[in-house]
């Protein structure tokens, strides 16, 4: 293998591996989610974004590389990877790139599997808020119209009485 493929090899086994403790970050963000663990939740929130911020200079080092080779380094990396393997740029790519192929296509669905499991995340945390929004309006009697009804099924009578937070 080339000089320059050891390289571009070793630039995407670091992305690989960070991505893949993002996605460890992401999963116990999660845990902590369900299980409504704020201790959990700060440290697996902190951990991703620290991680994030190692990924994120790891892909501007290979970015930077490959512009210093002259290749455009704003390139999605499954296009790079074929430019390298038409490239007139850098020959000893175009034998080799194949064997790399892989490893860009495995982090491209890492990378989908990080942004789609991010996004679940979202949108529990969103659900959540709701929750508890809507927990706070009943407490303070700020329930919007919404009746009560007793252990019978039948609504309950209001009683006029000061909401909770005004006492």
């Amino acid at each position: 293998m080339s000089e320059h493929l050891q390289t571009l090899s070793a630039f995407l086994s670091a992305e690989l591996d960070l991505l893949n403790l993002v996605q460890e970050s992401i999963e116990r963000e999660h845990e902590a989610l369900l299980k409504n663990h704020i201790e959990m939740l700060e440290r697996a929130t902190e951990s991703k974004a620290r991680t994030v911020d190692r990924y994120q200079q790891q892909q501007l080092l290979r970015s930077e590389w490959m512009a210093a080779l002259g290749f455009a380094a704003d390139l999605p990396l499954l296009e790079l990877m074929r430019d390298l393997a038409d490239s007139e740029k850098s020959p000893e790519f175009r034998t080799d790139s194949s064997v790399l192929e892989d490893v860009a296509r495995s982090l491209n669905e890492l990378a989908l599997s990080c942004d789609s499991k991010n996004r679940r995340n979202g949108r529990l945390i969103l659900r959540l808020q709701e929750k508890t929004r809507n927990t706070l309006n009943v407490l303070r009697g700020e329930d919007n119209g919404k009746d009560l009804y007793s252990d019978s099924g039948e609504k309950a009578p209001s009683t006029g009485s000061r909401s909770l937070g005004k006492a």
